[in-house]
Parts: structure tokens; C-alpha cells; sequence
């Protein structure tokens, strides 16, 4: 996928219905046949839990770095998927200029039109930085 299709995939994701942590673990799974149920990031939708707290797009990035790089084993290293995980954090935060929700979403009515263009748009964006880092990491190995 080229950048550009990339980003309108991911936010064509979010927009049949899923929330932006959702359509981030939706839209990699299918990416990278990673076998994960969106499932699990339901709660981290909307700020975690409708809190508009750290916003779902990082969280659902976040949870797609621990799939592909995690550890199953106690006793391994972690530090290869905290400085993958800090590199996202700090891309987007550049990027979106917060990480807070209720910060990105501060211009618009909630759940209008506005806000799931807005939110797709994000998750383009986070989808495009976050392939980046899974791709120059894959090569790593």
C-alpha cells in the first residue's frame, strides 16, 4: 500500500462504524494477518471509555506494537517495544499537537459529521506513522 491509500483505508476503517482504537487494531489486523479481535479496543475508544482522555488512535497503535513486537515471556527484554511505542507517542503528539482527545476534538460537536470526518483523518494519520515504525522494525529483525 502506498502511503497516500494507506491512510484512506485505515480511514474508511473507522468510518463503517468502528471507534478510533478499534480501526486502528481492525485495520493492521488485516494488514499483517495478525489474528487480534478488535475487541479489545473497544473500552480505549472515545479517550478511553468515552473519557476523551489519551486518544483511541494512539492507544489502538499501541496495542498493534505489542502484538507484532510484544513479549510472551516475563523475562525478556521490553525495551525494543517501549522505544517503538515512545517513537509513536512522540510522532504523534508532533503531529496532532496532543494527545488528548477532548484537545483534538476541542473545534467540533461530538459525533457530528465533523467529528467523524476529523477522527478518520486521524486515523489515516496515525495508521501512516505507525506502519512506518512496524516496517523499519520488521526489517530489523
Amino acid at each position: 500500500m502506498k502511503e497516500k491509500n494507506l491512510k484512506d483505508e485505515a480511514a474508511e476503517t473507522y468510518l463503517k462504524g468502528f471507534n478510533c482504537a478499534e480501526a486502528m487494531v481492525a485495520f493492521f489486523n488485516e494488514k499483517y494477518s495478525l489474528n487480534l479481535n478488535s475487541r479489545l479496543a473497544t473500552g480505549m475508544g472515545a479517550g478511553i471509555g468515552g473519557e476523551k482522555n489519551l486518544c483511541g488512535a494512539l492507544n489502538g497503535a499501541v496495542l498493534v506494537l505489542g502484538a507484532i513486537f510484544g513479549r510472551d515471556d516475563p523475562t525478556a527484554d521490553s525495551s525494543d517495544i517501549y522505544k517503538m511505542s515512545s517513537e509513536f507517542f512522540k510522532r504523534f503528539k508532533e503531529k496532532m499537537k496532543t494527545t488528548i482527545c477532548e484537545e483534538i476534538t476541542s473545534d467540533i460537536q461530538w459525533k457530528s459529521p465533523e467529528h467523524k470526518d476529523l477522527c478518520s483523518k486521524i486515523v489515516g494519520e496515525a495508521a501512516a506513522i505507525l506502519d512506518e515504525i512496524i516496517k523499519k522494525n520488521l526489517k530489523k529483525q
